[in-house]
Parts: structure tokens; sequence; C-alpha cells
């Protein structure tokens, strides 16, 4: 089975089987405009791209719009088709645009020149195990790095399962030269959680993981030293590119598998991503509905200095403070914490109770609007976690 970008195909088949109908409607109603973008955001937001892409057309070709409107709506077909890597979409809407984004097509045209990514897989639920770095600090548990084995060529390694790394996957510059992940010539700079670093992309053919086969997986080629981290090497990571071809993982924490099942369920999206396809969730804590990032880069979850600044008379007059070290992008930096005993997370189905958690005072890059991370602790608290950043969607189960 193979999973590639459909955007072109599905917009294509839905303007030829109703053309009559949209001609038809309203050509400069105003109300029905805006039902109709805010519907097309929605759908963004919750990764459902082609459906977005395909209300945004509409807008484009049966309604009038201004100027504005119409740089609007081409830039979150943008938008879609990057995050999803339909990288020649994205150049056909730019053109449109009379050179939307005009900076960013070179670096986009080389990777519109290459073949799409795809996951090849079995006709059956496919099952890989998994192995957790675990971190501890003064002898408690601090979540852990979840790793899986891959096969590239003929050599077994290990590759860090971290939707944050987005929206390829990354590698060290050392890894990509012995593992054969070829540089295709264009690179940008990155900004990543403690600062930022130069990266250059590159291409997989294939790699094996498990019963999967993963073909033309794009990856971010970064000096040895960003990645470095204070627990463990990091070489290699599976970023959300990685984890929208797979679909529904189940993370069974018990028997310390994820499993791949061939069937995947429908459930409600309750994710959601931002221009960056960073992905988050809704988090109940002491009264509080808060946006958390999650990001299973970070082995331990965290509340940031957003909600810091909101509480800060009271966090600093009852919680003790600590230092901390966070590494990332850009090198590992120490930061000033308050820690607080026993809190305890509504989220995504599931109770949350950690024996601490941090508050940072100060701004690791914190995607804009969110109060704190999920980290890879959260994943791995439960007996059974459903993850499908396709469709959108985190569930927990005990």
């Amino acid at each position: 089975m193979r999973i590639a970008s459909v955007h072109i195909f599905l917009v294509s088949l839905v303007l030829a089987i109703f053309p009559n109908e949209a001609l038809a409607r309203q050509q400069g109603d105003p109300a029905k405009v805006d039902s109709l973008r805010n519907a097309a955001i929605e759908h963004s937001r919750h990764g459902r791209f082609a459906e977005s892409t395909i209300i945004f057309q509409d807008l484009l070709d049966n309604y009038r719009l201004s100027d504005r409107e119409r740089r609007d709506a081409l830039l979150w077909m943008m938008r879609n088709a990057y995050i999803s890597g339909d990288y020649q979409s994205w150049c056909r809407f730019s053109d449109l645009g009379n050179g939307l984004q005009r900076e960013m097509r070179p670096f986009v045209q080389s990777l519109a020149e290459l073949p799409p990514q795809m996951m090849e897989r079995p006709y059956w639920d496919v099952s890989i195990p998994y192995s957790v770095i675990t971190t501890v600090r003064n002898g408690k548990f601090q979540g852990g790095y979840i790793m899986v084995p891959v096969t590239v060529g003929d050599e077994r390694t290990w590759f860090m399962l971290d939707n944050g790394f987005a929206p390829f996957s990354y590698v060290s510059e050392s890894f990509a030269e012995s593992h054969g992940i070829r540089p295709i010539g264009v690179g940008r700079e990155l900004k990543g959680t403690t600062g930022t670093s130069d990266m250059r992309m590159g291409v997989a053919d294939s790699l094996r993981v498990g019963a999967l086969t993963v073909r033309n997986l794009l990856f971010a080629i970064v000096p040895d030293e960003s990645l470095a981290n204070p627990v463990m090497k990091i070489d290699a990571i599976f970023g959300a590119n990685f984890f929208r071809l797979a679909g529904e993982m189940q993370f069974l924490n018990d028997v310390r598998r994820i499993l791949l099942p061939l069937r995947q369920e429908d459930r409600e999206s309750n994710l959601t991503l931002n221009d960056s396809d960073l992905h988050f969730a809704e988090v109940d804590f002491r009264g509080d509905k808060l946006r958390f990032q999650l990001d299973m880069g970070a082995n331990v979850s965290y509340l940031n200095s957003r909600y810091f600044n909101r509480h800060k008379d009271s966090i600093t007059a009852t919680y003790p403070t600590d230092t901390s070290r966070v590494a990332g992008i850009g090198g590992v930096k120490e930061s000033i914490v308050h820690k607080v005993g026993g809190p305890v997370f509504d989220a995504c189905g599931g109770r949350f109770t950690m024996d601490s958690i941090e508050i940072k005072t100060s701004d690791l890059n914190d995607a804009p609007g969110s109060f704190g991370t999920l980290g890879s602790d959260f994943i791995l608290s439960f007996d059974k976690t459903v993850l499908n950043l396709r469709k959108m969607y985190l569930y927990v189960e005990d």
C-alpha cells in the first residue's frame, strides 16, 4: 500500500464533479465567503489539507474576493501543500499569487523535483518494538526518549521519535554521510528550542522500519553539534513527515511495541497544528483549559514562561526555584524554574499525574499561544496511547 500526497487529485476530482453547482452560487455574498473561509481554516488546522484546499479553490473561482482575500486564500493553500509535502502544488499556488513567498521558491522547487515521500506496508497490522532511553533525576523517573529500530541499507540503527521536529525528519551530518542520505543542494536556517542552526536538505531513497518501507523521506541535515544532548547522543530523528505517513500509531506501553493497524480508526480530531506544523492539545489544569504543544522530543512535560507570567506572583510566593537544562537545535540552555509537586492534568481522555513539574521562567522559543508541553512521559504513562497525525488525534487508555 502506498501513501502519498493526494492534493492535486482530490481538488481536480471534486471540481470536475460539481462545476455547475459551484458556478451557480451567489458570487458576492460576504457572509457566505466568511463561512466558507472559516470552514477551510478549520479543516487546515486539523490536518484535513485536501478538504481545506478544495474550499479555498472554490472561493477563488466562484466568489468575488478582494485582493487581500485572494492572497490570504492562496497563502493558506500554500501552507496546506507545504506541510503535506505537496511541493508541486505549493509552486503552482505561488505562481497564481504572482510569486507569493518568492524567497522560498528555490528551496521548495528543489523539493518539488524529487519523487514523493511514501510508505509501503503489508496488508496486515504491523508491530514494531521500541525502547526508551530513560532519564532519571534524584532517583525519580523523568520520562525518556522513544527509539525505534531502523534499517538503512544493510545497517540496523536507531531513530528517535519526535513529532516536534517538523515538517521533516532530522539527521546529523556524520550520520547522513555514513548512511547514504543524499544532500540535494538546498538549505535554510533552522529555528530550534534553544537557538538556530544551518541545515541542508537530504533524501533517503529507502529505509525499513519493521515491515514498513519508507521511500524518499526528506531529512534536514544539521551539524553534529546542533543535535548535541547532555543525556544521550542523537544522530537520527523521525519527525512529523514520518508520523504523517504512518498514520495511526498505537503505543502499547506494557509490552513496549507500536502497532500500526491496517484499518485505522476514524476518531474525532482533538489536535490542531500551526503554520510550522507543530501540534497542540487542550489540557485541563487546576480549572484552566490550556493549550499545550505535543512534543515527543521533550522527555518530560512542563509549563512554560507564558504560564509563569500569567501567575507570576503566586508562583514565586509559593514554589521553590531550581535550575534546569534544555537541549535542542541550537545547543543546551540553562534556566531558572519553579518546581510544583504532584500536578494533575486531564488531557486526551486520560488523567496524567506527575511527581512534580517544572515551570520555566524564560522563553524557550515556545510555540505562540501555548502554556506548556506534553512530552514523551505523557505518551508513556498510559497502558495504551493512540496517536494519528494524519487524522490529528491523540487518545489514551488505562
